[in-house]
This record gives C-alpha cells, structure tokens and sequence, in this order.
C-alpha cells in the first residue's frame, strides 16, 4: 500500500506540492518518488511526483460501495460484476499518469477500502547528444531505451501524426524492438515492423509487434495513440564470432568431477574466474561430445544458465529446466542447480553459439526443533536470523495441489488472482512462508502464514531479466557475486506484494526471524 510519513519527517527534493493536504503518504518503500496527499476536510486524494526525468502511472482499485468520482485527468471505470452488470456492488479502477514534478488530483469522496499499484517509467528526453548520425524524421518527443552510454537506441514520437519511430546511434549493434500493445485497435504497424509472438497469458484484445533497426538507421513502427503498453529492447553485436572460451589450468580442492558422468575431461573451464579456484567448473567431452558441470564447493549451490538459438542441434540433460527466452525470439534459456561437490550432465552437442551465466548461493540448513505430539504444535521456535535460511534451487519446483494455512490465508485483495502456491521452507510445518503466483499478470507476493516470525526474502533473477519491484520491495547486492538481489521483509499474516515480469528464472532464499515478545 502507502507508507504514512509523519509531519515532522516530510521532505521533498525537487519542489513543493500544489494542494492543501492534512496527510502524507509515500508510495514507494525506501525511494521519494511519489507521494500520496490525502485533505482529510474535503475527502480528496492527491498525488505528488518529486522527480525530475520519472513519469510515475497509479492504478487504485476501490473496493464495492465506495462513493467516489475522479477529479481533473483521472480516468474511473467500473468493473462490471459476474452479470455483468455495474452497480453498487462493483469495484472502481481510478488511473492517472503523473509527469515529472506535477501535482495531480485525483478523486473526491468515502471509499470502502482500496488497492494501488504503481510503476514508473523514464520521461522524454530534454537533450540529446548524438554519437553516431541524427534521425531523419522529425519528432516532438524522444525517449532513451538504454540507460547505457547516450542511451544507444531512442524511441521517436511525432505527435502531430501520431506515429512511432526508432533510431539506432550505435556503429555496431542491430537492436531488436518488442511492444506489447493491450488494445490491439489502437495502433497499426508500419514500414519493417512485424507481428510478434504473445505471451501464452496475454490478453485475446493485445498484440505484439517487432522491429530490427540497424546501426544508423532510422525505422517507422506504428500509427496510432496507444494507451497501455510494454516496451522490450535488445542489443546484439553485428556476426560477432563467438569467442572460444579460455582454458586455464585448474586445481580442484574438495574432489574432481564424476568421471561416471563425463568420462573424458577434454576441457575444463572455471565459471568464477575471479573467485578461489574457480569454484564451479565447466567439463566438456570431445569424445561423446558433452558437457557437464563440477561444483567443487561443499557450501554453495550452484546454477548455470545457458542462452542460446533454437537452431542449437544440442540435447539437453535430464533434469535441465528449460524456457523460452523473453528477449530473443525463437531462442532459449537452459539452467540447472549443482549441488556441493556433484558433477551433473547438462548437454550432449556442440553449440556454436551461446551465453553463460552462473550464480552461487550459500547453503545454511534449517534445523527444526521438536514438538511434542501430545500438544496443539505452536509456531516453530527458530534460531537467530544468522543461522536460521534454507536455500531454494532456480529449477522450477513444484507447486502445492491444496496448500494449509493455519491462519487466515493469502490476503485476495492485495492477490486475487493466485494461480500457483509454493512453500517456502518445506520442511518445515505447512511451509510457514508461501509464495504466491499470478500467472496472467507474471507477478509474484508472499504470504507469511505464522504470528511471530518475520521472513526474509531474496532473490536473484536472471542476467537480463526485466523485473519491476511492487509493493515495500527493495533492490540489494549479492556480495559475493555482484548481482541484483530483490528483497522483502514479510510481517506475520502479511501478504505483500513482490514482483512482476520476467520471473521464470531465479534463485531464492530465506530467512526467519522470530519476534521477541
């Protein structure tokens, strides 16, 4: 939801808000971004955007019987009913775009209760500095795609005929560009742009077009004023040979790999080059044509994920989750978990072209304690936060068919649409902690189904992956690696809200901590 900030701690960056308001509240956990100002006398709602380059999007669900109406640019709607009727009984959606440093209002009225979400977008471009060439069609609006260098590729809209192009200003990188459109009638492609593939979840009215904007190159995409949409870029090196990988010599410290597994080490390559000794290895067999993987820790589980094209004539392993790639058409991502000191196949092929990317996560068992039978089982006692984790592997597990909650169960308000439940600490009661999937929306919360134990949650998600924080979730760093972490602290009977988007590939773990009373 919001966070209510006290009077005496209310600070803004980059302006002051224009409207009286009795209530502070700010949208984004950790981050003043967006800030929601309540009038307490006039019953109005506000929403303040402190940034300078960020347009933030609301959607707030009001639940039934609340008497409402919008106010100014907010768009309501009522959702109708399962009669399809709308009346009293239906839900309000109110949704508003704020720019950069404007103070928006949004609705008068009582509300019965209500649900927000918000995300965040980057804002046109005010200057630009071309490195490459200039576009060739003129535009009102730019927008940078990358966040890297001067932003590489650049969407370019010309609002007078209400049409979209793309200008790649690099010498080297042939960008490819995936729009998901909601409403498909909005919007007609133009020139090279391509009917893509939607995901299996999306929408009957939504359609999803492609582009390929070569190095210099300016190319018309569409015509037409969408409204709801979601933007995927990629960057890929023009016939950029792939480039053998280095072998160097290696020195294995806790064993050797399974030579049951893969019986000629033809070549061994180190994963974590700049780690020890390389930590988890790469063993590929010329002979039966190969490859495996050897963890040579006996305190980290591994996992290595391979991208590559469909064209691959490879066979994956036993045990190997594979998926489609979201940033790829026609290509796939292969991952696998390595446990301590196993040697564990992963292909039989040569692939010619490919990327590799790995994680390692620390092992730190859960130790229950006993309970004794003759009496109703009270929450688990946990250990100290230090000691008490259990780490998830990245492959897919398998979701629970009739998942028991002790307590009240997820919360439908914050989640109502939950089409997959798992546990997170398995062996441990019913699971104490839960995580909750949306597979429509490819959105993820977790509901912690205890009274005195906080949970901790991380995850790392793939290289490349586009994930969008919600609710209190916060951006860490894997010590040990350098990567993104995603993390939440879940209160007892808490459902929060996680991510949404790319979320097929990822590592988890978890942390409980029981409150002191």
């Amino acid at each position: 939801m919001t966070e209510l900030v006290p009077p005496e701690a209310i600070r803004f960056a980059n302006g002051e808000p224009l409207c009286a308001y009795q209530e502070c509240y700010r949208c984004f956990d950790g981050r003043d971004i967006l800030f929601r100002l309540v009038n307490v006398e006039k019953k109005q709602w506000f929403f303040y955007n402190d940034t300078t380059d960020t347009i933030a999007h609301v959607c707030a669900m009001f639940y039934p019987g609340s008497v409402i109406r919008p106010l100014q640019r907010a768009d309501m709607h009522v959702i109708p009913g399962p009669t399809g009727v709308a009346d009293e009984t239906c839900s309000i959606e109110v949704t508003l775009d704020i720019q950069p440093g404007f103070t928006e209002s949004f609705i008068e009225g009582e509300h019965k209760g209500f649900h927000l979400e918000f995300r965040t977008e980057t804002a046109p471009t005010k200057e630009v500095v071309f490195e490459y060439r200039r576009p060739t069609v003129p535009y009102d609006k730019i927008y940078r795609c990358f966040k890297n260098g001067n932003g590489l590729l650049f969407r370019l809209v010309d609002e007078r005929v209400r049409q979209w192009f793309f200008y790649n200003d690099t010498r080297d990188l042939m960008m490819k560009v995936s729009v998901a459109f909601a409403n498909s009638a909005e919007v007609r492609p133009l020139g090279c742009t391509a009917l893509g593939v939607p995901h299996a979840d999306t929408a009957p009215e939504s359609v999803v077009y492609t582009l390929l904007i070569a190095p210099g190159c300016t190319e018309p995409f569409i015509e037409g004023n969408p409204v709801t949409y979601t933007l995927e870029f990629a960057a890929e090196p023009l016939d950029a040979p792939v480039t053998p990988a280095l072998e160097e010599p290696v020195q294995y410290l806790h064993g050797c790999p399974d030579v049951a597994v893969i019986p000629h080490q033809t070549h061994v390559f180190k994963c974590f080059k700049e780690h020890g000794n390389g930590l988890l290895f790469r063993v590929v067999d010329d002979v039966n044509t190969i490859w495996a993987f050897y963890n040579d820790t006996p305190d980290y589980v591994m996992t290595a994920n391979m991208r590559y094209p469909g064209t691959s004539d490879i066979r994956l392993a036993p045990g190997v989750q594979v998926i489609a790639d979201s940033e790829r058409e026609g290509g796939f991502v292969a991952a696998v978990e390595v446990l301590p000191l196993a040697t564990v196949p992963f292909l039989v092929g040569a692939p010619e072209q490919y990327e590799l990317a790995f994680a390692a996560t620390p092992v730190v068992p859960l130790t229950p304690l006993p309970t004794t039978p003759a009496e109703p089982s009270p929450p688990p006692q946990l250990a100290a936060a230090a000691d008490t984790a259990t780490t998830v592997p990245p492959a897919l597990p398998v979701p629970e068919e009739a998942p028991v909650y002790c307590n009240s169960g997820p919360d439908l308000t914050v989640m109502p649409n939950i089409d997959e439940v798992y546990k997170c600490f398995k062996d441990y009661g019913n699971g104490l902690v839960f995580r909750l999937v949306d597979k429509v929306q490819r959105r993820w919360a977790f509901y912690n189904d205890t009274t005195d134990v906080v949970a901790l949650v991380r995850v790392q998600f793939s290289p490349g992956a586009r994930i969008q924080p919600l609710g209190h979730t916060v951006l860490g760093c894997d010590l040990e690696s350098g990567s993104v972490l995603h993390e939440i602290r879940v209160n007892p009977l808490e459902t929060a809200l996680f991510v949404e988007g790319d979320v097929d590939i990822f590592t988890t773990k978890f942390v409980a901590e029981q409150i002191q009373t």
